[in-house]
């Protein structure tokens, strides 16, 4: 018994080995104007049996892939010029990542840019409001990260790092404590699962009134 493991292996396996074997028939087809009828009848067949998105260059691409299957040999009158090898096998340009080059990834991009904005704004009592609120965001997000008590201090000496010195924090300024917050943020996701869980039995019987009226 021969396996496919053992077989030569294929250009495109999506089509299966009966679709290679037909190309590679057709391809000994002698006389082209009968070659080229089979390479239109068999592009037909490929096309019935593909269940994708029939738009654009559909038809394209399905006489592309049958020159492939071919190993660019196939001698037919296509109404497409043949693909290039060095075209179809040409590696995709890498793509960079982002980066941004980010100190403290715990904080977010979003704090980063927030920070900017306070380093441009006039000193004042509108300022310190804009710090403040960016300081507890700070602190927020590193308890959700590090899952551990974190003092002002160290999200204070966080913020002059980022802003770059930009920013001052004023000296009064007073976060609520780590306990306090990781405790509110405990109560804020009981109340979403039993919200979550109310919609849900709100959501039910509301389809069983439905049915029941129908």
């Amino acid at each position: 018994m021969s396996y496919n493991t053992s077989r030569e292996k294929i250009a495109l396996p999506e089509f299966g080995r009966n679709f290679q074997s037909m190309v590679e028939y057709i391809n000994t087809i002698e006389d082209k104007t009968l070659r080229t009828k089979a390479a239109y009848r068999l592009v037909e067949v490929m096309s019935n049996m593909t269940t994708a998105a029939k738009e654009g260059d559909f038809n394209r691409k399905l006489w592309d892939q049958m020159f492939i299957m071919s190993d660019y040999k196939l001698d037919v009158d296509s109404p497409y010029p043949m693909p290039e090898r060095e075209e179809v096998n040409k590696k995709p340009m890498t793509v960079k990542y982002n980066v941004n080059n980010i100190h403290f990834r715990h904080y977010g991009k979003l704090i980063h840019s927030l920070i900017d904005k306070a380093s441009e704004m006039e000193d004042g009592e509108d300022k310190d409001k804009v710090v403040s609120d960016i300081a507890l965001q700070m602190k927020k997000l590193y308890l959700q990260w590090s899952l551990d008590n974190v003092e002002d201090s160290q999200i204070f000496q966080d913020l002059q790092i980022l802003s770059g010195g930009k920013v001052k924090v004023n000296p009064d300024l007073v976060l609520p404590s780590s306990e306090e917050l990781m405790e509110k943020e405990r109560d804020r996701n009981v109340r979403n699962q039993f919200n979550n869980r109310k919609g849900k039995k709100q959501n039910k019987k509301k389809k069983n009134r439905d049915y029941q009226k129908q």
